[in-house]
């Protein structure tokens, strides 16, 4: 069974060289997040958010995650494009 240390450096291993893509990427993920979620409060802005949320930040997760199992697997190559076309072209089931 592998251990917290064992997964740690798996990742660290897959991230060598590819540190700026991966933090750009995070990054991206939480300026649309914060920048979501800073409207004002009345009850025509709180839709927004969770509008937001359902159709942009969703598909970005699922994208994301592929990228990352993908960066973890060998896949160095289409790690940023792969995050939004895999959240993004099948956009209705990832919501």
């Amino acid at each position: 069974m592998k251990t917290n240390q064992d997964y740690k450096n798996a990742a660290l291993t897959a991230l060598k060289g590819n540190w700026s893509p991966a933090v750009l990427l995070a990054l991206a993920y939480y300026g649309i997040s914060v920048a979501s979620s800073a409207t004002g409060s009345s009850a025509e802005t709180s839709i927004f958010p969770l509008a937001v949320m359902i159709c942009v930040l969703f598909p970005l997760v699922v994208g994301m995650s592929a990228a990352f199992y993908g960066l973890l697997h060998g896949d160095k190559e289409n790690f940023v494009k792969g995050a939004f076309r895999v959240g993004f072209n099948n956009w209705a089931h990832n919501v």
